[in-house]
């Protein structure tokens, strides 16, 4: 990778020097001056900053895997409950598309109650938020619609994935697993 220095940097060792020897008299001891860009100062003034806005990513990456994984626990246990009531269905003729969207619509009115209340919740604290965020608006649209898609596809496979192995386990095997 090449990198330029910026236009004039060649230049800062003699402004250096030059401000040093302007402002050194006998009477006082010669001054140690950095003399550096404006773009130098900008970066290391936003260096916390994105330090902060990177740390805030990482642990919301981690957050949303940590709530996927919940999600698809939690779903995937409600599904596993109800492997006796999925058994029956089987036995006495139900279609395995029925039973898929029975279980979908059962699960998705759990992941919706929980995707409104994350949204009300995100939207009455992202207020704290707001003083981190560099040109970014703490109510912004698509933050909310894209973190709600995401949680409702997770939802969505949680409850699939587990159906679909409750729907391949033979019916007289549900019937006896309590």
């Amino acid at each position: 990778m090449i990198v330029r220095a910026p236009a004039g940097a060649n230049l800062l060792p003699s402004i250096g020097r030059a401000v040093s020897a302007e402002f050194s008299t006998t009477m006082m001891p010669p001054l140690a001056i950095d003399v550096q860009t404006l773009e130098y100062y900008y970066r290391a003034m936003l260096a916390e900053r994105r330090l902060n806005m990177w740390l805030l990513g990482v642990f919301g990456l981690l957050g949303a895997t940590i709530a996927a994984v919940g999600i698809y626990g939690v779903i995937a246990y409600l599904v596993t409950q109800r492997t006796r009531e999925i058994g029956v269905r089987r036995a006495l003729g139900a279609q395995s598309g029925s039973i898929l969207r029975a279980v979908l619509a059962r699960t998705s009115a759990h992941v919706a109650i929980g995707i409104a209340v994350g949204l009300v919740t995100s939207w009455l604290l992202s207020t704290t938020v707001s003083t981190l965020l560099f040109d970014v608006h703490p109510h912004d649209a698509f933050v909310y619609v894209s973190v709600a898609s995401m949680l409702l596809v997770i939802g969505t496979l949680a409850a699939v994935i587990p159906a679909r192995r409750a729907m391949s386990v033979d019916p007289i095997v549900a019937l006896r697993l309590e």
